[in-house]
């Protein structure tokens, strides 16, 4: 199952008119999101460095998400299909190996809500 569609499962007015990632083009930009933060844990594997964003790099993505009321909750969910997707394509062990990287991303941006 394709990672939009699962997470227009879990949010399914979310890009109706009046939902968060309504017009197409603010949903557009928020599905390239997920491809740039792929491509960023991707960065992470291949350097061995799980803690690849930096502290400031992440507090300009908080305050840009906030400005821009980004569906946070659906971000989330949408990094941890990610995941969930992306890792089926490994053994158990490689799973085992890569999920730190994905998960220091979701445990980062879970920190935006307590914020």
């Amino acid at each position: 199952m394709k990672l939009e569609k699962k997470l227009l499962e879990q949010f399914p007015n979310i890009s109706q008119p009046g939902g968060e990632l309504y017009p197409a083009e603010r949903a557009e930009a928020c599905w390239r999101d997920f491809w740039h933060f792929l491509r960023c844990i991707t960065y992470g594997i291949a350097g061995q460095k799980t803690q690849f964003t930096s502290q400031e790099g992440l507090n300009n993505m908080q305050l840009l998400y906030e400005e821009l009321r980004v569906p946070l909750e659906a971000m989330i969910v949408g990094l941890e299909n990610l995941k969930t997707f992306g890792l089926k394509e490994f053994q158990e062990q490689e799973q085992e190996d890569l999920k730190p990287y994905f998960n220091r991303l979701i445990a980062n941006m879970k920190q935006f809500q307590s914020r």
